[in-house]
C-alpha cells in the first residue's frame, strides 16, 4: 500500500514557485509543495503541503531528518501563505521527500467506555478507593 501511495504522491505533487508581479519586475518570493485534488462541488483545486508541521526551525538542517508529525493540506490563500511556503528551496524539497516516505502511525483503539448511571455512587466508590476529594 505504501508503494502505491508513494507512486501517487510522486505523480501528483509538484514543487512550485510563488511569485508576485513577475511582469512588473517582481521576483521569486517563496517555494511550496502543491498537488491537484478533487473537491466536491468545485471539481479540482490546488492544495498546498503544510510545512509548519515540522518540529520547528531547529530540525531544518541538511544533516538531520525532518520529522513530520502529521500531514495537512491547505486551500485558502491566507493559510497557504502562512503555513505552506518557505524561501528555503532545500527545505521544501526535503519536505516533499519526507511526504513520500511518511508512514501513517497505527491507529490506537480507544478503551471500552461504560456509561455511569449513578454518579453519586461512582463518586463514593472513587473516594473509598483513595481518590482525591
Amino acid at each position: 500500500m505504501n508503494k502505491l501511495r508513494r507512486w501517487w504522491l510522486e505523480k501528483t505533487t509538484k514543487i512550485v514557485v510563488m511569485t508576485t508581479g513577475l511582469w512588473d519586475g517582481g521576483g521569486i518570493q517563496e517555494y511550496a509543495v502543491r498537488r491537484l485534488s478533487f473537491q466536491p462541488g468545485s471539481m479540482f483545486r490546488y492544495e498546498y503541503l503544510d510545512l509548519s508541521t515540522q518540529q520547528g526551525p531547529s530540525t531544518w538542517h541538511k544533516d538531520k531528518p525532518i520529522n513530520m508529525l502529521q500531514i495537512n493540506w491547505w486551500l485558502k490563500p491566507e493559510h497557504v501563505l502562512k503555513y505552506c511556503t518557505s524561501s528555503d528551496l532545500e527545505l521544501v524539497v526535503k519536505c516533499q521527500q519526507d511526504l513520500f516516505n511518511y508512514v501513517k502511525p497505527d491507529k490506537i483503539p480507544l478503551p471500552t467506555a461504560t456509561e455511569i448511571s449513578d454518579v453519586k455512587l461512582e463518586l463514593a466508590q472513587f473516594k473509598l478507593r483513595g481518590g482525591k476529594e
